[in-house]
Order: structure tokens, then C-alpha cells, then sequence
């Protein structure tokens, strides 16, 4: 088990890119560089918030199977993306998944994600889904190092997929 968590450590450590989403203490999820921060954001010089949008619902469209069902658009410069992280990560040989709600902001040269409110986590069995109780505070659900390290490792991946989206993006 030790060596497991040794290797999720290092491939967090391997595709790290300064900001991060991580766990503080019974804080929640915060920014990695500010812990007072509840959000991530990054520039993008010389694109207009609608094109960053733009790439950015894209990009999610091609991660869901039914994108109308999990983004949201709320006025010109705000979405959300209301979904389920499958096999978030394993307790006692079951899946653990989790119904989430990241809120993305942009501006001209800037998107900003907010992050993730976890509303549910479920363990997957051969009986169904069974949920977790969400009034104990989410640091304490999700247990151990290895299990908070496989959700940030979610949410960092997203985040990151979505920026390199931005970056790489090319009209032609």
C-alpha cells in the first residue's frame, strides 16, 4: 500500500504546474500557493473571455457523454459543470464515486475555477450505490492520503486538461 501511495505522490509531483486544488485540513479544498484561496486562476494573453469559453465547453462536451446534462451556463461569463467522477477513488474494494460542481469564471485573458463542492460520494457495490453521510465534513469522508490524493489528482487533471485545451487551441 505504501508503495501505491508512494507512486500517486510522485505522478502528482511529476505533473504538477503551480497551482493546484488541495486539501486543508478541515478547510476543504483550496488553492496549493494561497490557502486562503477557494479558486485557481490562469491567464491566457490575447484571447477574449467568449473564446476561452468557447474552447473551454468544447473540451467538456468531449468528456461527458451527454455535456447538456452536466454544463450549465449562467449569464455570458460563468458556467458550471454539474457531474460524476466515476471511481474517484477505492475503499474496502469498492468504487467510491462522486457527484461534484466545479463553477467557471472568465474574463478576457482569464479563467478562474473555483473548487469543486463535492455534494455526494457513493460506494459502488454489488448492491447498488450506497451514500455516504455528507454532514460529516468531506476531509474526514475521504480518509486517507491515498484517497485525497486520487481526488485532487481528479480535479487537478480536469483543470489541467481544460488549460492545455485553451493553450493549444488553433482556429486552423
Amino acid at each position: 500500500m505504501k508503495k501505491v501511495f508512494t507512486i500517486v505522490l510522485l505522478l502528482l509531483q511529476l505533473t504538477s504546474f503551480g497551482q493546484q486544488f488541495e486539501f486543508v485540513s478541515n478547510d476543504g479544498i483550496k488553492n496549493s500557493e494561497n490557502n486562503s484561496l477557494d479558486y485557481l486562476a490562469f491567464s491566457f494573453p490575447n484571447m477574449t473571455s467568449g473564446e476561452i469559453k468557447a474552447i473551454i465547453i468544447s473540451k467538456l462536451s468531449s468528456l461527458y457523454n451527454s455535456p447538456k446534462d452536466v454544463i450549465n451556463s449562467i449569464g455570458d461569463n460563468v458556467i458550471t459543470l454539474d457531474a460524476c467522477a466515476l471511481g474517484l477513488f477505492y475503499r474496502n474494494s469498492y468504487k467510491v464515486d462522486a457527484d461534484f460542481t466545479i463553477t467557471i469564471h472568465f474574463k478576457d485573458g482569464k479563467v478562474r475555477y473555483d473548487a469543486p463542492i463535492i455534494h455526494q460520494l457513493y460506494y459502488d457495490t454489488f448492491m447498488g450505490k450506497l451514500e455516504l453521510n455528507m454532514s460529516i465534513p468531506i476531509y474526514k469522508l475521504i480518509e486517507t492520503d491515498l484517497e485525497r490524493g486520487s481526488t485532487l489528482y481528479y480535479f487537478n487533471q480536469l483543470v489541467r486538461d481544460l488549460n492545455e485545451a485553451v493553450s493549444k487551441s488553433d482556429d486552423w
